[in-house]
């Protein structure tokens, strides 16, 4: 589970901050919604109606890295309720 956005979306979000003219430190920009890379592509292939057929699995889990991870939105929707 991992934390997707996409990239459109991330520069309106950094646009928006940067317009607000303040020093508020490191906001996290991100969804805050986790997501298997799984169910992603396979939202993929449905939208853009490829015919293509995914291996998934055979990655290499590398050890140092959590195997889930997302980021929150708290501070973001906070800040963006000072415009």
């Amino acid at each position: 589970m991992r934390d997707y956005i996409h990239v459109s979306l991330l520069a309106k979000k950094i646009i928006q901050l940067s317009f607000l003219k303040k020093n508020l430190g490191i906001v996290n920009v991100c969804s805050g919604k986790p997501i298997s890379i799984k169910k992603l592509v396979s939202k993929w292939k449905k939208r853009f109606k490829w015919k293509i057929q995914f291996n998934f699995g055979n990655n290499n889990v590398r050890s140092y890295e959590p195997k889930n991870f997302w980021g929150s939105v708290k501070k973001l929707k906070k800040v963006m309720k000072m415009k």
